[in-house]
């Protein structure tokens, strides 16, 4: 979940503009709360992006990574500023570890 602007919170505590939470769900995790499509219309700064796992990890144990903005480096682009939350910009490696590499 990444929120643009604005805050939220949920069971984990709150989520502000530039954070990010990583889950890797494996066998199983309940997600509530934050990016829901019933709480759409309240929390339009908020996205998920929902990534399938390869077989052998589908049943790999839940893992959460939380990030705040401050954690994620930041590469200019050409007029662009970007922050990095995973893989590699132009050289700049972002926090996230991912389960997989690729």
């Amino acid at each position: 979940t990444l929120c643009l602007e604005g805050e939220a919170r949920d069971a984990g505590g709150p989520i502000k503009e530039g954070d990010v939470r990583w889950l890797t769900a494996g066998q199983g995790a309940l997600v509530e709360g934050l990016g829901s499509p019933a709480r759409a219309h309240m929390d339009p700064a908020l996205y998920r992006l929902r990534v399938n796992v390869p077989r052998d990890l589908k049943m790999s144990p839940p893992r959460l990574q939380r990030f705040e903005a401050r954690d994620a480096p930041v590469v200019a682009l050409g007029d662009c500023m970007l922050r990095v939350y995973a893989g590699d910009v132009c050289g700049v490696v972002g926090p996230v570890e991912p389960e997989v590499d690729g």
